[in-house]
């Protein structure tokens, strides 16, 4: 039976070293450039956004939801004059702020034209439409709220602007929005580049799905870095090894 010769040997596992490095070169410039196209793309212009913010104290002046149409069907269109943050924030931010409010209770005014939510602290908050009064007709019986929240805000030392926000769609999307501001002086944030842009949402540091995205293409490259050089150590002992084992003795 004829045996292979130790050079076909050698140049077998040559072959498959070469190809193992050359994949992970491969991925190595993927993820290594994926990951700095994203840091460029969504973390640098993010962290950027986010210098052109003041932190503020706003005086509030006044909080309400109230009915604006009557539909339907159950979902309501959203729509808001707050701050929309760009593209690289994810949901646009929405998600930053925290609702925690118990033990509330809702104080709730009839008159001809339309039903009128007064809102005050230690509220109770109705959590769904079955449970709220409404005035509309039953060919459209989904009524849609906006939650408004009206505030003072320091331009400077001496004089003080007033802004009135609000968010409106289905009544928790409502209520969470009037409920993120629990007393008479909360945060808010000033565009430094436009003091009529005000927020009281908190503005994002980064994105999140992006930071997440970078950490797993920079650890992937770091990973296919490591395979590289554990391969061509291989490939290095291996050769070495082979060098002393089958030189020729004259």
């Amino acid at each position: 039976m004829a045996r292979n010769h130790p050079y076909h040997t050698v140049s077998q596992r040559y072959s498959c070293s070469n190809c193992c490095i050359s994949i992970n070169v491969i991925l190595f410039f993927i993820t290594l450039i994926s990951g700095i196209s994203i840091t460029a793309a969504i973390l640098v212009p993010s962290i950027q956004y986010k210098e052109n913010w003041l932190a503020l104290e706003c005086s509030l002046i006044s909080k309400q939801i109230e009915p604006i149409t009557c539909q339907s069907e159950k979902e309501c269109k959203e729509d808001s004059n707050q701050v929309r943050f760009p593209y690289y924030f994810y949901d646009n931010g929405r998600n930053d702020f925290i609702v925690n409010t118990i033990n509330k209770e809702i104080e709730q005014r009839d008159s001809s034209s339309s039903t009128t939510f007064s809102i005050r602290r230690n509220a109770v908050y109705p959590t769904t439409s079955a449970e709220i009064s409404n005035e509309c007709p039953s060919t459209k019986p989904y009524p849609c709220y906006r939650g408004i929240i009206s505030f003072n805000y320091p331009l400077n030392k001496t004089f003080n602007a007033y802004q009135s926000l609000y968010i409106q769609g289905d009544y928790m999307v409502s209520s969470q929005y009037v409920q993120s501001v629990e007393t008479s002086l909360f945060p808010c944030w000033i565009n430094s580049q436009n003091n009529s842009q005000v927020s009281i949402q908190p503005i994002p540091l980064y994105s999140p799905g992006g930071a997440i995205a970078v950490g797993v293409l920079f650890s992937l490259s770091l990973l296919t870095l490591i395979l590289i050089l554990i391969f061509i150590s291989i490939r290095c002992f291996c050769k070495n090894d082979q060098y002393n084992q089958y030189q020729y003795i004259l």
